[in-house]
């Protein structure tokens, strides 16, 4: 799965070749299901400058998956009612990310007449993870109108609260949290429903309360008054807010001699 943030999407599924595994003379795969589903609310268009790439190399749920960002949209990967993984922002300074940008030839010959010049970034400047996912995982992809205004913490309850209340994950006993066995089932609807969609609006709706809230400091306004103790800024940021929503589910198929991954929005 390809996903630009702030300028398009895209969704790739991918049939790949894999020796069946055999078990009492059936011919049983276990493929991933990656139910995702993606919400936004803009309140202006900036240049994009985060991308994400999502891929895996035979997708067995012991499997990893390989992630390239570059800006400071970011994901975090939520694992049986608890943060598993967030990733770092990448900027040149405070409130300056990385961005890909094509500078007009005549503002780079400015530059270089007067001082200075514009930052521009590449592709290979992106930061490169890998991370193995499993059944029930939840991973959130969002831009930095959400992150300006909740912290992990505040995502992981909004999710935890959604797959819990959806039924997706079973709260409870030894085991803890874990994933309820009808969660394919949960996040099988691709037209704005399903589990996966449920988590992208909640996030989206609470980052934009949290944005135009002028009395709740948000992990920017706190950042802000870190750095700049004299400065009087307080409340939320308003920015473009984009949120992808995946849920991870295992499934296991009879007769299937292929393993089969399906990305769904």
């Amino acid at each position: 799965m390809r996903w630009c943030s702030k300028s398009r999407r895209s969704v790739e599924c991918r049939k790949v070749s894999t020796p069946s595994t055999s078990h009492k003379s059936d011919a049983i795969c276990v493929s991933l299901l990656l139910a995702a589903s993606f919400f936004f609310s803009f309140f202006f268009l900036p240049f994009p400058h985060a991308c994400f790439r999502l891929s895996g190399p035979g997708w067995d749920p012991a499997d990893q998956t390989h992630h390239s960002s570059l800006g400071d949209s970011g994901f975090l990967i939520i694992r049986q009612g608890r943060v598993h993984y967030v990733s770092s922002p990448q900027t040149h300074a405070f409130n300056t990310p990385y961005q890909l940008a094509m500078i007009p030839k005549k503002l780079l010959a400015q530059s270089k007449q007067y001082g200075g010049g514009p930052l521009s970034d590449q592709p290979s400047d992106a930061s490169i993870s890998t991370h193995s996912l499993r059944n029930g995982d939840v991973v959130v992809f969002a831009t930095d109108g959400v992150w300006d205004n909740l912290s992990s913490q505040e995502i992981l309850r909004i999710v935890s609260d959604e797959m819990v209340m959806g039924k997706g994950w079973i709260v409870g006993g030894e085991a803890g949290t874990v994933p309820s066995p009808q969660l394919e089932s949960l996040t099988s609807s691709t037209e704005g429903q399903g589990l996966q969609a449920a988590i992208a609006k909640a996030v989206v709706a609470r980052a934009k309360s949290a944005s135009i809230n002028t009395k709740v400091d948000g992990p920017f306004a706190r950042e802000v008054q870190r750095r700049f103790p004299s400065e009087n800024f307080h409340g939320g940021k308003k920015d473009d807010i984009c949120v992808v929503c995946m849920v991870v589910v295992e499934v296991s198929c009879l007769f299937l001699p292929k393993r089969f991954v399906k990305v769904v929005y």
